[in-house]
């Protein structure tokens, strides 16, 4: 239970919306600079001993007349983040348990923005590609677990992301500009996270001979039209296999996945320069790895 000297406001539920807003010990008694909404991802303001969140909940996110209060001193802060491991108490406040229905908050907008995209995909009658969320389920179920990633082609760092919360560390390469400089901002604070700037076939060969042991690979260093990066040719994936096939005796346990592998038809006009894809099965069967096609990606482990 929050301690009396603890200042706590409770706004009014209005227009069928709750909000809470916790001001941590150490807080000045002047009005917060601003509020935080962690569940909508808003800028976080901190102040120099606290932090102030607010949570706002829609009906449909309330239990009751249950409000999630959230309470995080201001060194602790990067727990609600997912950026280090959480410490058991604070001031004898169970982090768990506010972080589990926090959770579970975020998991109705997360759950919504999943059946949005099945229902899209369906519209598809499921063709390629797959959902964002599918594709991520595919790479953390066919890579090994608590190894290092070497990604090509950040974006915007999603992936990353996801990739990061149960990789022992990525490495992630992205050539455009502006892009480069989006990530590395989102991830500096990352520990577990290092985005290289260049192209990955540049990058890889200065990379690979520092890493060892289980290594996965998601290559997806291809131009995908917009803001993507065009470099000398349309996807450098015959150089970043060749790199990988240089340094294969470094590592113990090796899968590579390949994105967009529908893509890998020549003869079709759009897909003109990429290789067939009977050149990324050799590659797989002369580095003896065992291989498969699962939402359009091509997955080699060995």
């Amino acid at each position: 239970m929050l301690k009396p000297r603890e200042r706590i406001n409770q706004s009014r539920i209005l227009n069928g919306s709750s909000k809470s807003t916790v001001v941590c010990p150490g807080a000045p008694d002047a009005d917060p600079h601003r509020r935080v909404n962690p569940l909508r991802g808003q800028e976080r303001q901190l102040c120099e001993n606290s932090l102030v969140l607010t949570v706002d909940m829609t009906p449909s996110m309330q239990c009751g007349s249950h409000i999630v209060l959230l309470y995080c001193c201001w060194k602790d802060r990067n727990l609600l983040f997912g950026r280090k491991p959480l410490h058991p108490t604070i001031r004898g406040v169970r982090m768990g348990s506010f972080l589990r229905q926090l959770q579970e908050l975020v998991s109705f907008r997360s759950h919504g923005l999943r059946l949005s995209e099945i229902s899209a995909w369906e519209r598809r009658n499921f063709a390629p590609p797959s959902p964002p969320h599918v594709k991520r389920s595919t790479l953390r179920r066919n890579g090994n677990p608590f190894s290092v990633w070497v990604e090509t082609g950040t974006f915007q760092g999603d992936t990353t992301e996801f990739l990061a919360r149960t990789a022992e560390f990525v490495h992630s390469i992205e050539p455009e500009p502006t892009l480069f400089k989006l990530v590395e901002k989102r991830f500096q604070t990352t520990r577990n996270v290092k985005i290289h700037f260049g192209l990955s076939e540049n990058v890889l060969p200065e990379l690979l001979p520092k890493l060892a042991g289980d290594v996965n690979f998601w290559l997806d260093g291809h131009y995908s039209g917009g803001i993507t990066h065009r470099g000398p040719t349309e996807t450098p994936i015959l150089q970043e296999l060749e790199a990988i096939e240089q340094h294969r005796e470094r590592f113990s346990q090796v899968t590579v996945m390949i994105d967009d592998i529908r893509c890998f038809h020549p003869s079709i006009p759009e897909f003109a320069s990429y290789p067939a894809l009977d050149i990324v099965v050799n590659w797989a069967r002369r580095n003896d790895f065992d291989w498969h096609i699962e939402h359009d990606i091509f997955i080699a482990r060995g």
